[in-house]
Formats: structure tokens, C-alpha cells, sequence
């Protein structure tokens, strides 16, 4: 029985980093090998499964480049201004590499295509179930109004237009019609 505990103790280390068994479950004696229960799989297919609008809700960075992009103004509270008031930025602006595209972050319907003060190009993208996506700061267009997109389609180029100091994307996620933070729908955050 020497060669059972010696088996046991070679297994020890797979067996810790699977979970199924503990320091303590070293064999007392030649031949006795103890393990932790297992906690039994879940039936409930839904858990498993994502939801089937899930190509509608915004998961992607809105811009197609190779490293991850950089935040250069989240979300949220900015400090004061020169005019000594506070302001609330409703969407973030991030930078990549010069030429990146601005991609859809989800399926939908493009909605508009055009200027907006402040925002300067502008994109805006109906996914469904309430939710929409805004790329502002565009140097080109890629789409046009009432067309359909898929996630990772070319909406535009990254740019500087309207009120901008470099070139990035201002990116807004909206729940029917509330802002909410783009950064719970990048990966990796």
C-alpha cells in the first residue's frame, strides 16, 4: 500500500489547485486518501447561457486598435472650471493610436449621422431594449443614418471636431434616455 499514499501524495498538488482536496487531507495512514465534497452542478441552463439581446448591449471599446485604448476624461464629476462651476461629463473620452476607427460596441440601427455642438461629428446608435451608444469627435463618417450595424462595425474615424483638444472618441452609453458609465461595459475593467 506504500505506492497508494506515494500516487496520493504525487496527486495532492492537482488535486489543491482543482479544490478537491486540503493540506489536511494528507492520509493519515497507507491507503486512506480523504476528499473535500465537490458542490453539485447547477441544472438551471439560463445561468450558463447569455441572455439573447446580449449582441445588443454594449460591450466593446469604441475604438478598433490593437492596445487598449487610454482614458483621457472619465466619467462622472470634473473638477471646476475656469468660470468656477462644476460640470458633469455623462460619457468618457478616450484616445488610441492616431488613425484608430470608431467601431459599434453592439448591434443596432444608426440613428443619426451628423453635427452636434460641443460633440462636433457625431454618431448615435439605437441597440434596442433601450439602450443607445453616442461616438462624438469624429474626423469621418463610415455609416449613414438608418443604417443596420453589427458589433465591431466601422462607424467613423477617431478625431478632434467640435470642441476637442486631441484626437479621441467621446463615447456615451445611454439606458432609456439616463447616462450611465461606459467603463461597466468595457472589457477588462
Amino acid at each position: 500500500m506504500s505506492w497508494l499514499r506515494s500516487i496520493s501524495i504525487l496527486l495532492l498538488p492537482v488535486l489543491l489547485v482543482a479544490g478537491c482536496a486540503t493540506t489536511d487531507s494528507l492520509p493519515p495512514e497507507p491507503g486512506t486518501v480523504y476528499f473535500t465534497p465537490v458542490p453539485k452542478a447547477t441544472t438551471d441552463i439560463s445561468v450558463l447561457t447569455p441572455p439573447r439581446n446580449a449582441h445588443q448591449v454594449p460591450g466593446l471599446w469604441p475604438l478598433d486598435c490593437a492596445a487598449i485604448p487610454t482614458v483621457i476624461s472619465p466619467y462622472g464629476p470634473r473638477p471646476k472650471t475656469r468660470n468656477s462651476r462644476t460640470s458633469f461629463h455623462e460619457g468618457m473620452d478616450i484616445k488610441g493610436p492616431r488613425g484608430s476607427n470608431v467601431i459599434a460596441t453592439a448591434d443596432g440601427t444608426v440613428i443619426m449621422v451628423g453635427w452636434m455642438n460641443g460633440f462636433g461629428r457625431v454618431v448615435k446608435v439605437d441597440h434596442g431594449n433601450g439602450y443607445t451608444t453616442v461616438y462624438g469627435h469624429q474626423s469621418s463618417f463610415a455609416v449613414r443614418q438608418g443604417q443596420k450595424v453589427k458589433r465591431g462595425d466601422v462607424l467613423g474615424a477617431q478625431g478632434a471636431s467640435g470642441n476637442a483638444s486631441t484626437s479621441h472618441v467621446h463615447y456615451e452609453v445611454l439606458k432609456d434616455g439616463k447616462y450611465l458609465n461606459p467603463t461597466d461595459f468595457l472589457p477588462g475593467q
